[in-house]
């Protein structure tokens, strides 16, 4: 909070109300009385770490390249992985692969020119590798001098780089500047460390404690030509990441899976506000800046290696991220049920309890949900397509007996009145929406005789079903979104009973390959009304997951995390404000809705104290 102190003699403006927060950021700094609360406010600054979407693959010891809003995770363990993701500011998607896997190594540079140096791989052989990225593809370079792993870097470029410490597994003090063709051995750090962290460029650089062998406190400085030994961290640590520049810093995390973060301002350290998820062997936005780093991946706990990742802000607007947030319960707990609609209004219907398939339905009016007209046939591995006031349901199973349906229905908002039927029995559709009432589209599945598994697709025209375009890949317990002539059919199990990562999208004539999934996954929910920006949301991968994704017609990134595991239920909605019903949880059925809510930003003005 400001002090008197802070904004003395400065002119203040007399106003009868606050500023709006809309207008804070080019109010930033200004501070003004208002003449109804009697009170001195002002938008003051804060710092926030804030959870965005997780990566794909858990991991620790690992380096990282470029920015907050544009970030490359590299390899990592253990054991080693040559995995590497790419961050575009809201998620993580799956990127190219390192040429050789290892962990404790680091990086430097953008998403378009990166390195990945040093490292070590299994059974613990320590590096003198050095691989160069150009934005598609990973080459050997020049070898680093010192073969070493737990070392740290900085540089903003992957021709100016210097990577300092680490071990081989001696400790070293070891300092070597990279050209873009050759590395040179240069000053040294005073003190010998690894697991220590570096920011800044391969001329004005930090070096943030680390260890050797107890952790330490100590910072240093880089010149362009040599180290000087400047004001310490509060809390000596290694195993932390940093980010920013030599006037402005900032580091986090470190043994003991800590959440300290502290501040640097060119001369000394503050402690400020913690990470939400405390953690070590971490890695961050090594190019970034104080006013946004990043915080990726880590060790959590082991063996808990860890996909978390969390957006720093130093600012007067506060960020809420992407999230999904609880709506009210569903009345019957089910799974493999049908759902239509939307997040405002939703319609829910069939499913399986313990008996084995159920005829009720429910509608949703954005906060609870109410029991409506019945079913007409009982049955669970259902699908749906169409509005709360204009549903449809079609296919699935009753048990036992076994019996596949080929029966549709259509729901007006009051009743459900039986259709025609589809041309061939099909269930084993989780996770389907396609299209409208007068427009769906039936993806796959399961048919007679059981267990047959499809590539067979239906579309329907508000009167007859009618045999559309064939899958490429034949499977069941996919999930598919988006309209009939605009459709996804994502992941699922195919005849061998294997996850897959196959994604197809469909004209309305014929399916195409699209981009494969993060990973295989079935039983997922699925949401949006267009195959270039859908969702899905947990699922088996193989595990039951809470892990999301979303789509924009070309590649998936993560999405933020459903808050409860779950698989076997049905989503609704676009991608930007889905909904996902009920399914199955560890503990068993659930009657659990979830709410997909967009991030903002806000401000909110404060009194100023005087002290």
């Amino acid at each position: 909070m400001a002090t008197y102190r802070e904004i003395k003699g400065t002119s203040i403006p007399y106003l009868d109300e606050d500023y709006p927060s809309s207008v804070a950021a080019e109010q930033a700094g200004q501070v003004w009385y208002n003449s109804t609360t009697g009170k001195l406010r002002a938008f003051i600054a804060y710092d926030t770490w804030a959870t965005t979407s997780p990566l794909n693959t858990a991991r620790r010891q690992l380096g990282t390249a470029g920015t907050q809003s544009a970030n490359l995770a590299i390899g990592g363990g253990p054991p080693n992985i040559a995995t590497v993701e790419e961050y575009n500011g809201n998620g993580w998607a799956a990127g190219t692969n390192i040429n050789t896997a290892r962990f404790l190594l680091t990086g430097a540079g953008s998403t378009t020119a990166a390195i990945a140096v040093g490292g070590r791989t299994d059974p613990g052989s320590d590096q003198d590798l050095n691989e160069t990225w150009n934005g598609s593809a990973w080459s050997e370079a020049g070898d680093i001098n010192t073969a070493r792993a737990q070392l740290a870097s900085a540089g903003a470029s992957s021709t100016a780089v210097i990577a300092f410490g680490g071990a081989t597994p001696s400790v070293v003090d070891v300092n070597e500047v990279w050209d873009g063709s050759s590395w040179t051995e240069v000053a040294d750090l005073n003190t010998t460390a690894r697991n220590l962290a570096g920011a800044g460029t391969s001329t004005a650089a930090l070096a943030i404690a680390g260890e050797d062998p107890g952790t330490h406190a100590k910072v240093e400085s880089w010149d362009g030509s040599s180290w000087t030994e400047i004001n310490n961290v509060n809390t000596a640590r290694a195993g932390l990441a940093a980010s920013g520049t030599t006037s402005a810093g900032v580091a986090f995390g470190g043994p003991g899976t800590s959440a300290l973060t502290e501040l640097f301002d060119g001369t000394s350290w503050t402690e400020t506000t913690d990470l939400n998820s405390g953690r070590d062997y971490l890695a961050g936005s090594p190019t970034g800046t104080l006013a946004a780093a990043m915080a990726v991946a880590g060790d959590a706990g082991s063996p808990n290696d860890s996909t978390h990742s969390e957006e720093f802000n130093h600012s007067i607007l506060t960020f809420t991220p992407d999230a999904w947030a609880s709506g009210g319960n569903i009345n019957t707990a089910r799974n493999f049920s049908g759902g239509a609609g939307d997040q405002d209004a939703g319609l829910l219907f069939g499913g399986n309890p313990p008996s084995g398939g159920l005829n009720v339905s429910e509608e949703y009016n954005g906060s609870a949900w109410t029991e409506g007209d019945n079913l007409n046939q009982v049955r669970y591995r259902v699908s749906g397509a169409g509005t709360q006031t204009a549903g449809l349901a079609f296919g699935g199973l009753t048990f036992p007996p076994r019996s596949i349906k080929n029966e549709s229905e259509e729901y007006n908002g009051t009743s459900w009145t039986e259709g025609n039927n589809l041309p061939v029995a099909t269930s084993d559709l989780a996770g389907s929406r396609c299209g409208t009432q007068t427009a769906a589209l039936k993806v796959g599945g399961m048919a007679t005789p059981f267990p047959t598994i499809t590539d067979k697709c239906a579309e329907y025209d508000g009167t007859n079903w009618a045999e559309g375009g064939d899958l490429g890949t034949a499977r069941y317990f996919m999930g598919a979104c988006g309209a009939q002539t605009d459709a996804l059919a994502i992941g699922g199990y195919n005849g061998s009973a294997a996850l897959i990562g196959t994604v197809e999208e469909y004209n309305g004539t014929a399916w195409t390959a699209g981009g494969a999934a993060p990973t295989a996954w079935a039983n997922m929910a699925a949401a949006g009304t267009v195959s270039t920006a859908a969702v899905i949301a947990g699922g088996d991968i193989p595990g039951t997951t809470d892990i999301a994704a979303t789509y924009d017609g070309t590649s998936w990134v993560t999405f933020s995390s459903l808050n409860t595991l779950r698989h076997k239920m049905p989503g609704a909605g676009a991608q930007t404000k889905a909904l996902v019903m009920g399914g199955d949880g560890p503990p068993g059925m659930l009657t659990a809705t979830e709410e997909f809510s967009a991030g903002s930003t806000a401000a909110e003005a404060a009194d100023v104290d005087f002290d």
